[in-house]
This record gives structure tokens, C-alpha cells and sequence, in this order.
């Protein structure tokens, strides 16, 4: 479970390749590449970096204690991360039930729900977000 702007999100474990701290590290860790596109530097590797607050039209937080990278990769089977993006925290892993778990394609970057407690929370689709054009900076 991801934090964004105030809200819960959940990415499949078989995407997560990796979570980075971005507090006092990010000025070498996010750039912007020469053709606008908004990058990501971790250990020599530089990947797409995907907007995801912009993209699900939430404000960005500037970067905090808890405020972190998230390698995700595509096809879940790739053993190097992809791309990225940004989170606000990491709320905490879960396991989910079957029972607890609903298709939802109501908005373009979220594929499924999951209830946690009394809440549903989107499930964010890294396929989706693999397939985000350009990646461009604001």
C-alpha cells in the first residue's frame, strides 16, 4: 500500500522491485531527461519516472521524511525495474483475500479494488502505467 496526496493505493507485490528514500537524495535520483521526459537515476539504472499523482489528477507533495521511490517493473516477470514513480509513504504490505478483491475499470489507471478494513483502495496497474506516453515534465 502506497500513500498519495492523503489517499491509499495498492500495487501487486510482483511488480515491486525495489522502494528508494528520497529524503535527501532526490536531486540526483529524479531528472529531467533532453527531451522533457521525466527520469529516474537509482544505482546507475536510469528509468522512466511516470507521474502517477498527475495522472490520477492528485496534488504533489513536495518531498518528506517518508517520501520514496517505487521501482516497478513490466511484464511482472522482468527481474529489473521498468520504470517508476513517486510515493508520498509506504503504508505496509498486505495480503489481500480473494474475497477482498473486485475488478474495477472505472478509471483508466486503476484496475481493481481491494477492501482493507471497511475501505475499497484502488489497485494501481503497473501495465497501465508501463504504457504512459512520454512521461513529460509539467
Amino acid at each position: 500500500m502506497v500513500r498519495l496526496a492523503g489517499r491509499e493505493y495498492a500495487i501487486p507485490a510482483a511488480a515491486v522491485r525495489g522502494m528508494v528514500a528520497l529524503r535527501g537524495a532526490e536531486a540526483g535520483m529524479m531528472t529531467i531527461g533532453a527531451d522533457g521526459q521525466m527520469l529516474a537515476r537509482v544505482e546507475g539504472r536510469v528509468m522512466p519516472l511516470v507521474p502517477v499523482h498527475q495522472l490520477l489528477g492528485l496534488r504533489t507533495s513536495p518531498v518528506g521524511a517518508r517520501s520514496c521511490l517505487v521501482l516497478l517493473a513490466h511484464p511482472e516477470g522482468a527481474i529489473l525495474p521498468s520504470f517508476a514513480i513517486t510515493a508520498d509513504s509506504i503504508s505496509r504490505i498486505e495480503r489481500i483475500r480473494k474475497e477482498d478483491w473486485r475488478m474495477d475499470e472505472s478509471q483508466q489507471w486503476i484496475a481493481a479494488q481491494v477492501k482493507l478494513g471497511e475501505k475499497w483502495r484502488g489497485v494501481l496497474e503497473p501495465g497501465l502505467l508501463s504504457r504512459v506516453p512520454g512521461c513529460r515534465a509539467a
